[in-house]
């Protein structure tokens, strides 16, 4: 592959993963309420599900994952009643303050940020069909294959991790400059609301298909 392929991959991910979705809200959420020491573990739960997502499709195991009868609605209901459940708990959670906006709560571990992006992120096996489509635009008969793949997958995740870190950069940004009672209520429940609708909205989508 030549410089310009690898660009064109990198840039593409960026925007796929640039489109406001539930991973990257998550990310976004959590920077806003903690600051990005503690969603930069969050963002590296994403980036571990877009790696076995990625490998999954780049090995060809997708293809078995595809052809279940029940995994992918199972797993996408999962993920959908995670969101609402994420969603929910932002809604009631404490309001935004000064004093306590990115302040970790007790109990709020470094595995529980981590998690949190990891089943969200997992939740979306819409990834795996965007993995199978856009390898293949990549790959060259120059070389094996399968050392292609490895190195698109490497790419792919670290693009994803700068693409959600960003998000949860301007999360902290933005509740730095709504530190008002009243702009952190607001802040956090319009992000719950769209957890919350998110998560309707992918229920939705099982039950059409």
């Amino acid at each position: 592959m030549g410089a310009e392929l690898w660009i064109s991959l990198a840039v593409t991910t960026a925007l796929a993963t640039s489109v406001p979705g539930p991973s990257t809200l998550l990310a976004f959420a959590h920077g806003a309420q903690h600051g990005v020491a503690s969603a930069k573990d969050t963002v590296a739960g994403i980036t571990a599900a877009s790696l076995l997502q990625s490998a999954a499709a780049g090995s060809g195991i997708a293809v078995l994952l595809i052809g279940s009868s029940g995994f992918l609605p199972l797993l996408k209901v999962l993920g959908a009643l995670f969101l609402i459940f994420l969603g929910i708990g932002l809604w009631r959670s404490e309001v935004l303050r000064p004093d306590t906006a990115f302040a970790v709560k007790a109990g709020a571990t470094r595995g529980r940020f981590f998690s949190e992006g990891f089943v969200v992120a997992l939740g979306n096996p819409k990834a795996i069909f965007f993995f199978l489509a856009l390898f293949p635009q990549f790959l060259t008969e120059s070389s094996a294959a399968s050392l292609q793949l490895a190195m698109m997958i490497l790419l792919v995740c670290a693009v994803i991790y700068l693409v959600t870190f960003l998000y949860a950069a301007a999360g902290m940004r933005l509740a730095d400059r709504w530190r008002s009672p009243r702009g952190g209520k607001w802040l956090g429940r319009g992000v719950a609301v769209f957890l919350v609708l998110s998560g309707f909205l992918l229920l939705f989508q099982v039950q059409d298909s």
